[in-house]
């Protein structure tokens, strides 16, 4: 479903669940019961209200699924490059190389540090292109 405009913006939709609706119009039944002078339409009022909610139609609407993006460094010895790829949390589809640099005379565990740090300044996707994850979950420690 689309974005729908208002006052010029543009609002995303909202979605609830009819349950939790339904719910809380019991609670506020029970908490709240009609006196006397306008019981039986407080009660009728209450009931088409729920029903109104229980036969809407439904929205086709998926749950969202959180990640998060995993860096790797990766070496080739003969020419002294590093490369980085970032893969994702979720569904493990990697993205091919992000980042790439060349570390002659440099220790192994030093080039790769710094390989992935590097790495973190690349602007990756908010999303898994291949399974749609959102990507605003933070780095494990």
């Amino acid at each position: 479903m689309a974005p729908a405009a208002s006052w010029g913006r543009m609002i995303m939709d909202e979605y609830i669940e009819r349950e939790a609706i339904s719910e809380e119009i019991r609670k506020y039944y029970y908490k709240n019961p009609p006196n006397s002078s306008y019981g039986e339409g407080f009660d009728r009022g209450l009931d088409r209200a729920q029903r109104a909610i229980l036969d809407a139609p439904a929205a086709d609407v998926a749950p969202v699924v959180h990640g998060r993006w995993i860096l790797e460094a990766h070496d080739e010895r003969v020419n002294y490059r590093w490369n980085v790829t970032a893969e994702c949390s979720e569904c493990c589809d990697e993205q091919k190389e992000i980042w790439a640099g060349f570390f002659p005379n440099v220790p192994p565990c030093i080039a790769r540090d710094v390989a992935l740090i590097s790495a973190e300044s690349v602007k990756l996707s908010n999303y898994c292109p291949n399974c749609g994850a959102k990507m605003d979950l933070e780095a494990l420690q």
